[in-house]
């Protein structure tokens, strides 16, 4: 198992490309991957949720993408 986080500026919203100003909670991500010497190998993504705080965009809340690494989700509780 391999730990990684994220760190770094917000990226922008997925939707209105505004930039976030503030957090909304982290959680992990497992991104299971091929194995290496034989073995399984599992990587567990420390991730960051921010809220979008543009009243004109219907994403309240998104999840920051690791570029080759995460692709994004949608999730039909919240719309997002």
């Amino acid at each position: 198992m391999v730990d990684a986080a994220c760190c770094g500026p917000p990226g922008p919203c997925p939707m209105c490309r505004h930039p976030a100003a503030r957090g909304h909670s982290r959680y992990w991500r497992h991104i299971a991957g091929l194995p290496a010497s034989g073995r399984q190998m599992i990587a567990r993504l420390r991730v960051r949720r921010f809220f979008c705080d543009q009243s004109q965009c219907r994403r309240r809340t998104y999840v920051e993408q690791v570029p080759g690494l995460t692709e994004p989700r949608t999730s039909y509780l919240d719309g997002t």
